[in-house]
């Protein structure tokens, strides 16, 4: 292993970690505690949530990605750290493709519910499922970038 690749090495572990903690820490922590809070709270803080996520994770799941990808092109590890590039940034097509009808109808709730100032049972019922299923569904890019992070502590070793 040549020694100038050893700070990407680490830099690039260091932010596959990252936001592999950040996205599982929002199913984890984040989302049990947005459903103790009464729904137009609750959807203003997830909101709020995903609008901060959507506005780092992106970036710097592709910078991670990159890194990846430079030390397959450098190393013997090739495969190892091709697939944590790619499934680093498989996070983006999989908001699109899994998460984007939850997300969109989550934020639409949020609008609808901020000027309303009682909701029927149903309503509070179906929005916390919501912002449970959003959970779960999250669990799914969490588990792309640990096994990224992984494969990349992987090709490291190899």
């Amino acid at each position: 292993m040549p020694s100038d690749l050893r700070p990407l090495k680490a830099s690039t572990l260091f932010l596959s970690g990252l936001t592999s903690g950040i996205s599982l820490s929002l199913s984890a922590f984040l989302v049990p505690r947005l459903l103790q809070a009464p729904v137009p709270i609750m959807l203003q803080q997830w909101k709020s949530a995903m609008i901060q996520g959507r506005n780092s994770i992106p970036l710097l799941s592709a910078i991670t990605a990159l890194g990846y990808w430079y030390l397959a092109a450098k190393t013997k590890s090739t495969k190892l750290f091709g697939a944590a590039g790619g499934l680093t940034l498989g996070i983006v097509p999989y908001t699109w493709i899994w998460m984007l009808k939850t997300n969109r109808e989550l934020v639409k709730r949020e609008e609808e519910f901020s000027q309303v100032k009682t909701l029927t049972e149903v309503e509070e019922q179906s929005s916390k499922r919501l912002v449970d299923w959003w959970g779960v569904l999250n669990l799914g890019r969490a588990g792309m970038m640990i096994l990224g992070f992984g494969l990349g502590l992987g090709g490291c070793f190899y």
